[in-house]
């Protein structure tokens, strides 16, 4: 008998999408999965479409008090009965190869995560694109793959859900309860847990852009804590690995200066934010005008290069 994936999908206020993640998880290629619904406390139609599903044998529903994403996740991670984890946020759906993909190359590579690439869907999709032929994968030492990860190469990114994982890798990991971009404070460790990660290009996962999403709503102070990721993994590496370090700082600068123009566009004047932003674009602009992540435009490098020598010459610690 086929190992037992478990697919964990956190559910809140989901009534307009839940049926299509669920749908299009029951249809996988792949003969063992379980699929764990958890609805987080929803105040809509979601517990009652959740009830729907109980009586299927591959599905487990399970229902808590809204304690956010991330604690959702973890709760997934304690409930999951299979030695594989993968993840699917209810508004999206996946493909129907999807996860029998990941596993493939996953044993097949000896690796302890895969990754495939995803899909940009508008809302309201409900159909699946006609399927791409399956490509050839590349297999990274984890030393390569966190490198490529922290450049923010496609497709090995921070993202839970277009990946498949061995169990065995959360055993002290779990996400940051209360954080949004739990996933940023997470990912980089599964990798460096690991030994091997398998990578595809072939997009088995359909994103579909929420206009809920924090991304897509005005900004907010939980914006921060994207940033506060990102300096949690320079911290770590500062003295372990300079060459990390540095991406890490730039990328914590890219999004310092992304997030301030959100603020400005928002017409937000929350002092103590824009002085944390601008204290983190200031503390790692030295070296940032040589980066060669692609979120380092010119524009960024020539707005950092200035606000570094403006903190200096303002007396500010460095």
């Amino acid at each position: 008998m086929s190992e037992v994936l478990s697919v964990i999908v956190p559910v809140y206020n989901g009534e307009k999408t839940l049926r299509r993640c669920v749908e299009s998880l029951r249809t996988q290629t792949y003969p063992n999965l379980e699929i764990l619904v958890i609805d987080d406390g929803s105040t809509d139609g979601t517990p009652a479409i959740c009830d729907e599903y109980e009586t299927i044998p591959e599905i487990r529903v399970i229902h808590q008090e809204n304690r956010g994403l991330a604690a959702t996740r973890n709760r997934g991670i304690l409930e999951a009965k299979g030695d594989y984890i993968g993840f699917c946020d209810a508004d999206d759906f996946v493909h129907p190869a999807m996860f029998a993909e990941l596993y493939r190359i996953l044993k097949e590579a000896k690796a302890e995560i895969s990754v495939c690439g995803y899909v940009r869907a508008p809302e309201g999709a409900g159909e699946l694109a006609a399927p791409e032929e399956m490509e050839t994968y590349r297999v990274y030492p984890a030393k390569k793959a966190l490198e490529k990860l922290l450049k923010g190469e496609e497709p090995l990114k921070s993202y839970a859900w277009n990946k498949l994982y061995k169990k065995e890798l959360f055993r002290k990991i779990r996400y940051p309860e209360g954080k949004n971009f739990e996933d940023q404070f997470v990912t980089w460790r599964l990798f460096g847990k690991a030994e091997k990660i398998a990578a595809m290009d072939w997009k088995g996962y359909y994103y579909v852009d929420n206009p809920e999403s924090i991304t897509n709503r005005k900004w907010n102070p939980k914006e921060l804590d994207y940033l506060e990721a990102w300096e949690e993994i320079l911290r770590f590496f500062k003295g372990k690995n300079e060459g990390f370090a540095r991406l890490a700082a730039d990328q914590l600068v890219s999004a310092a200066i992304y997030t301030e123009s959100r603020m400005k566009k928002a017409g937000i004047t929350d002092r103590q934010a824009k002085e944390k932003i601008r204290r983190y674009i200031a503390e790692n602009a030295e070296g940032y005008a040589r980066s060669q992540i692609a979120a380092a435009t010119p524009k960024r490098k020539a707005y950092a290069v200035l606000m570094g020598l403006t903190w200096r010459m303002t007396g500010e610690k460095r």
